[in-house]
């Protein structure tokens, strides 16, 4: 087996040292993979065709996610794949716009109830945890996300994460200082598109701050690239996963 630090991203992220369901078209792990090459492993988890990663499909698909291999770091999400609306009355997962009266496909009751298995299963792994919280939904021009209900959905994995001891990385924050809030992605690639802007940085601090990696090359910053903010002190650098293949594998 490896010598190196394993990190994990639960689609969205885990480390073994970094498996990922990564946002962006799988970018922040694809560049990770540069910077980190000899110093961390990073690997994508398998998804299926017609296979989606939310709240109820993650506690299915997680022992297959993990594998038998050890977890230094499990940073992970479930969120979009929760907010998005589906057909509903049907076991096959179809997404369905609101206003053809798709439903949305897990309450926020039931979410949290999820999260709680979720949690409660990863700590048997005996990784460092890490949860990442869900991005914007700033639009959706095929309407199969309402706008702002991240936050909602935010707020009860903030009262779960809290009530483990699961320390938090705050990527709605991070991703709102990236995008431009009022302005939608051109190609109605929302919310699964962040102007062309890297989100992988933050998980570089995670991986320094839990298992003492740096990277070994790092990239110049394009001028047209916002500065990183820094949380306050005693926060933590947001990252995450999530659920990027959702509409390209239920909306062709």
């Amino acid at each position: 087996s490896s010598l190196l630090p394993s990190f994990g991203i639960l689609p969205l992220v885990i480390p073994k040292l970094v498996k990922s369901h990564v946002i962006d078209h799988q970018q922040p792990a694809t560049e990770l993979r540069k910077e980190l090459k000899g110093k961390a492993e990073i690997n994508f988890p398998t998804m299926k065709p017609g296979e989606v990663w939310n709240s109820t499909t993650a506690l299915e698909l997680l022992d297959r996610q993990l594998g038998d291999g050890r977890w230094d770091l499990i940073h992970f999400n479930c969120g979009l794949g929760d907010l998005i609306h589906r057909v509903p009355g049907v076991k096959a997962f179809r997404v369905m716009p609101r206003h053809a009266g798709g439903i949305r496909t897990t309450d926020p009751r039931q979410y949290e109830k999820n999260l709680h298995a979720l949690v409660t299963r990863l700590k048997t792994t005996g990784a460092k945890l890490v949860w990442a919280s869900t991005t914007p939904i700033r639009h959706s021009s095929t309407n199969v996300f309402a706008k702002g209900t991240e936050i909602e959905y935010n707020a009860i994995a903030a009262k779960v994460m809290a009530g483990h001891g699961i320390p938090a990385n705050d990527m709605y924050a991070f991703v709102r200082s990236l995008i431009d809030m009022n302005k939608p992605a051109g190609h109605g690639a929302d919310p699964f598109f962040f102007d062309r802007k890297s989100i992988h940085p933050p998980l570089r601090k995670i991986l320094y701050k839990y298992l003492g990696v740096s990277p070994t090359n790092l990239p110049k910053q394009s001028p047209k690239q916002k500065p990183i903010q820094t949380q306050p002190q005693g926060q933590e650098q947001p990252y995450v996963p999530t659920e990027l293949e959702l509409l390209d594998m239920n909306m062709a």
